[in-house]
């Protein structure tokens, strides 16, 4: 694979990306407060905790339909992993201040959903029923 930097240049897009690196954790928030909008193109996942976080601060998030982030961004904002078209159409999407609004109102609204408060009994109780063989 062709370095990304090059890949940039042949594509002449590199004044419209922005590369960084490694954010630590205490500045990350700091980071996604200064995004437009968030967008993860994974091609597995887990959890995808950085989703949550980045939905934590209102930005309007589209990600990949794999592991645990089927249940956080609108469905109109989610795309199917590796496919570039449904990735840019999600972009496309995301340009209207209009679905930025409504998108923002969401993920802040969802992200409560992952709150520590929140899901803290939810696992306690779960681990009590495995326990007591429930």
């Amino acid at each position: 694979m062709k370095q990304f930097t090059t890949l940039t240049q042949e594509l002449n897009v590199e004044d419209n990306i922005k590369l960084f690196k490694m954010i630590p954790h205490d500045k990350i928030f700091d980071w996604y407060d200064h995004l437009d909008a968030y967008i993860q193109p994974s091609l597995t996942e887990g959890q995808g905790r950085s989703v949550i976080e980045a939905m934590s601060r209102a930005l309007p998030t589209a990600c990949s339909r794999v592991g645990g982030m089927v249940e956080f961004a609108s469905e109109g904002l989610m795309f199917e992993a590796g496919n570039t078209a449904q990735i840019c159409e999600s972009m496309k999407k995301l340009l209207d201040p209009g679905t930025q609004l409504r998108e923002a109102e969401y993920s802040f609204m969802k992200a409560k959903e992952f709150t520590k408060s929140r899901l803290d009994p939810i696992r306690r109780k779960f681990y009590m029923d495995f326990i007591n063989g429930n």
